[in-house]
């Protein structure tokens, strides 16, 4: 009986998501869908199975750089041109979201109404990616929730005739997250977060997960090295916060990271998820996030 209450509400819940979400749609009922970098196809993924007819693809292939740069190929192109519909995140997540938004495929963009880091602030017409609404939302156990929820309210509006395969896989996602928040919580227990220093625009989102209050953020872009001049403007930044602890993506150059251990700074590697492979399912969100915090963990230790 819980369980039954608990599905209803949750398709009032999807159906009053509908409303807001954003969907550009030409007729046909989505069968082939592409969801456009790795955290937004492993959230789909984790709504979408188990679906009638329907397959989900991943559009980009890994990435070690930043994602918000990436432009389309005329491999994706090919792609989307045999889809029914493109699933993005939005919010400047994707520079190639204006050309996919030409009416030829239905997109559903799955940050449009929400709260982000950032949307407040004024952006000016040289701030590049760190001014103005930070759209990686995923890196926040509470806004993948989010995004699940958008996706799955979208898909029941598009595939009316499966959205109770829809609710039924939100309500296991929704435990999901209810889980991998609780084991957060439980590792985290008891702990008082130093401050730290942020080289990775994404991760303010993770420092929100697991109550890391207290940082500042160096400006670069996921993947790349860091010229001398910055590095050392980067360096009197950081000393001047007293910040011992460095968060910084899982694929930044190994270079990066020894020089900064030189400079006697603890590193701590995040998985930003965006260089997964598409073979990856949503399973592999949970277990990402929760490596994060044990990384976080371990390099607290030393």
């Amino acid at each position: 009986m819980k369980r039954i209450l608990y599905l209803v509400c949750l398709m009032v819940l999807v159906c009053m998501l509908a409303s807001c979400v954003k969907i550009d749609m030409p007729d046909p009922v989505p069968q082939t869908v592409y969801a456009s970098f790795y955290p937004i196809y492993a959230l789909a993924e984790g709504i979408c199975r188990n679906v009638p007819n329907l397959s989900l693809y991943c559009l980009a292939q890994p990435q070690d750089g930043c994602i918000r740069s990436y432009t389309l190929s005329d491999w994706d192109a090919a792609l989307l041109s045999g889809a029914d519909l493109l699933i993005l995140g939005g919010r400047g997540l994707e520079s190639f979201e204006e050309t996919c938004s030409n009416g030829n495929i239905a997109v559903l963009t799955a940050m449009d109404n929400m709260v982000l880091l950032g949307a407040d602030e004024e952006v000016s017409d040289e701030s590049g990616h760190f001014e103005g609404p930070n759209p990686w939302l995923f890196l926040s156990v509470e806004g993948a929730r989010n995004i699940c929820s958008v996706i799955a309210a979208g898909m029941a509006e598009l595939d009316p005739d499966f959205a109770d395969i829809y609710a039924n896989n939100l309500s296991a996602m929704q435990e999901q997250f209810d889980a991998l928040q609780a084991e957060i919580a439980s590792l985290l227990s008891g702990r008082q977060l130093p401050g730290a220093v942020l080289m990775q625009e994404g991760l303010p989102y993770f420092a929100q997960t697991v109550g890391l209050n207290e940082y500042i953020e160096i400006e670069r872009e996921a993947g790349e090295d860091m010229g001398d001049n910055e590095f050392r403007d980067a360096l009197s930044q950081m000393r001047e916060s007293g910040y011992s602890l460095v968060l910084i993506e899982h694929q930044a150059p190994q270079g990066l990271v020894q020089a900064l251990e030189e400079e006697g700074f603890t590193v701590c590697r995040i998985d930003i998820l965006t260089n997964h492979p598409a073979t990856d399912s949503h399973a592999a969100y949970f277990s990402a996030m929760l490596g994060n915090v044990q990384a976080l963990l371990d390099a607290l230790r030393h």
